[in-house]
């Protein structure tokens, strides 16, 4: 049995990330949205944070495994949910200088954004499995060494900077609209569902 003192401290921290998570697109839905870049990584800065912190209280409540591969399975939580924060705190901290760059990215923001597409990949696998995760993986691919493949499937080649600098940097990558969507609508919509079903109206 796991001690129940460290699970109610879970408990309030899942639940301020999220009404946090909730209250964001709440927020810009009355008086407007912050900026784009301010926006999505806000928002998937809270959802890595929710997703680690789900999962290091599930390993509390794990029986019968031995100590050292649940510490071990512990302090790789700890270090991606810090990756992870690091990579989306960079992007938040550093939002106005990013801009002035027009996509330019420093060798720090190749090596944050491979940290990034590692902890998401990481994440997508806990919440919803290893296809997404494995069909990411091929794109990726191909985008690195679709250079070396036969007449008919190959392109001309892009760089590790080219390619991070578009997942990390640019509106079609990590930030992108679809991330936009569910950092403005899809969280509103879900909440109102989810009212509308508790109240009886849905």
């Amino acid at each position: 049995m796991h001690d129940a003192q460290p699970d109610r401290v879970f408990g309030w921290i899942i639940g301020i990330l999220s009404v946090l998570l909730v209250s964001m697109p709440l927020y810009t839905a009355y008086f407007g949205v912050f900026p784009d870049g301010l926006q999505r990584s806000g928002h998937l800065l809270l959802v890595i944070a929710l997703v680690y912190v789900v999962a290091f209280r599930a390993s509390m409540e794990t029986e019968g495994r031995a100590g050292l591969l649940l510490t071990l399975q512990r302090l790789w939580i700890l270090v991606v949910v810090a990756a992870g924060v690091i990579a989306t705190g960079h992007h938040i901290l550093n939002f106005d200088a990013i801009n002035d760059r027009w996509g330019e990215i420093t060798d720090l923001e190749i090596f944050l954004a491979v940290i990034l597409m590692a902890v998401l990949f990481d994440a997508c696998r806990r919440t919803v499995g290893w296809p997404i995760v494995i069909l990411a993986s091929i794109f990726l691919a191909y985008g690195l060494f679709g250079a070396f493949l036969p007449d008919g499937l190959a392109h001309r080649g892009y760089s590790l900077k080219r390619v991070t600098a578009q997942l990390y940097l640019g509106g079609g990558g990590i930030f992108g609209t679809p991330l936009g969507v569910s950092a403005t609508f899809v969280t509103g919509v879900v909440v109102l569902g989810a009212l509308l079903e508790k109240t009886g109206a849905g």
